[in-house]
């Protein structure tokens, strides 16, 4: 079962962002799956009934179709346009099994119109659910009215109590089995949610500590300047006054910034589906970026090229978020590359992502860091080959925003030879109109 898991969704679990995804698209693989399995192993027991040819290609027809949400997965479509499909051919199925039973709705026919229900809940979430509770209950009204008032308008007589018989090991068999799922992804979620809780404490405390260290040393600098000046004579004070209200300035800059960061940070974090993108050209606005980069570098003698393909590259960003995640990309580039050095930024496609590359021949990041350099208030942080100083939240917000543009960010780096970062965020070409949410780029890839 495992081999088979990894073959139609291992790559799609790859993609998720977290354990409660990965959840919804587990659940919707097995009940798809099992589903599909007991209407196969219930073909042949449509013999024994009534209207054996009709409920046998009933069964086929139904077998077929809930195949849809196994492939759906396969090709990498998001998990909730196939638990949609699984969702409305459940139904459709159900609905059907009544209407050949004469609008008998046995314990049998309402426990599956629950189970999908439950099932709603947990992969589509509750507005999904709130609408399939009312199809869910109009229909069954309409059965129950149909049966009482005219039941001669159901093309079947009445099936006999043997062939609704015949359904309860099947439905009583997926039942227990789609409880046990339930119960297992409920398990590893709240699992997930403790040692997310855990981590969160600890890294709040870390956070704290972190931040108490880092502005300590601005606040000291412009208390120390300040009482400098007020015990100097006035005329060394005037003197001196240029000079130190330029430090002051560069401590404010510095305090400032951790303080911005930490709000970005934060913001990141509340950051759901609501952060709406626009259809842009990803060249000229990598290469504005580029150009303000060059002015930086001339501090350190850097050259930093681009390249750009020939052709037009749509992409839906966030435009004030993704200049955030080219800033922090090149400031990077130029904090570790020695004076002299070369910073070369790439636009390239792949079959769907626009792929942008930051490659560096600076000091390179040690074997022992590079898992790390990714996590927030980070211990890999480094000063640059200038001294410059770093929060240890740059990395960690690039991560978070290109992760919000439903793409992905690595990087490759040998020690004293430089470093590349990778970015990949999906083509905009998919999505109709100009403007989209994260949902809408997410359900693209």
């Amino acid at each position: 079962m495992r081999k088979l898991t990894e073959f139609f969704i291992g790559s799609l679990l790859a993609r998720q962002r977290d354990e409660f995804s990965r959840a919804r698209v587990r659940l919707t693989f097995n009940f798809s799956f099992f589903y599909s399995l007991m209407v196969a192993l219930s073909i042949p027991a449509a013999f024994s009934g009534p209207n054996p040819w009709l409920v046998f290609w009933n069964n086929t027809t139904v077998f077929a179709l809930h195949l849809v949400p196994l492939l759906l997965l396969k090709v990498g479509s998001s998990h909730r346009s196939a638990a949609t499909f699984f969702c409305v051919v459940a139904y459709l199925s159900a609905t059907s099994h009544s209407i050949r039973l004469a609008g008998d709705l046995s314990p049998v026919i309402l426990s599956w119109y629950f189970l999908l229900i439950i099932f709603a809940h947990f992969t589509l979430g509750g507005r999904y659910t709130a609408g399939f509770i009312a199809v869910t209950f109009a229909t069954i009204t309409l059965i129950v009215v149909v049966r009482l008032n005219a039941p001669e308008l159901f093309p079947f007589p009445p099936a006999p109590e043997r062939a609704v018989l015949i359904m309860v090991p099947f439905v009583l068999g997926f039942g227990l089995l789609a409880i046990g799922m339930l119960l297992r992804e409920f398990s590893r979620t709240s699992k997930y949610a403790r040692d997310a809780l855990q981590e969160s404490n600890r890294a709040k405390d870390h956070i704290l500590g972190t931040v108490a260290h880092d502005l300590r040393n601005p606040i000291s600098a412009i208390k120390s300047i300040a009482s400098l000046l007020a015990y100097l004579p006035e005329d060394r004070r005037n003197q001196s006054l240029p000079r130190r209200l330029e430090q002051i300035d560069t401590s404010c800059e510095a305090a400032e910034g951790i303080i911005n960061d930490l709000i970005e940070a934060s913001e990141l974090d509340q950051v759901e589906t609501e952060m709406r993108m626009e259809r842009i050209d990803l060249r000229p606005f990598v290469i504005s970026a580029v150009e303000l980069c060059r002015t930086q570098a001339l501090n350190k003698r850097i050259t930093v090229d681009a390249k750009m393909p020939a052709a037009d590259l749509p992409v839906l960003i966030n435009k004030v978020k993704f200049s955030r995640v080219l800033d922090n990309l090149l400031s990077n580039a130029l904090k570790f590359c020695n004076e002299d050095g070369t910073v070369v930024v790439t636009v390239e496609t792949t079959s769907k992502c626009a792929r942008l590359t930051v490659a560096d021949n600076g000091i390179g990041i040690p074997d022992n860091l590079k898992e790390r350099v990714f996590e927030r208030f980070s211990d890999a942080g480094r000063p640059g080959t200038a001294q410059e100083r770093s929060t240890g939240l740059g990395l960690s917000i690039t991560r978070q925003i290109v992760r919000l543009h439903g793409g992905q960010i690595w990087l490759e780096s040998r020690e004293h030879e430089g470093t590349t970062f990778y970015v990949e965020i999906p083509l905009g070409r998919n999505v109709t109109g100009d403007t989209a949410t994260i949902s809408d780029l997410c359900s693209d890839l």
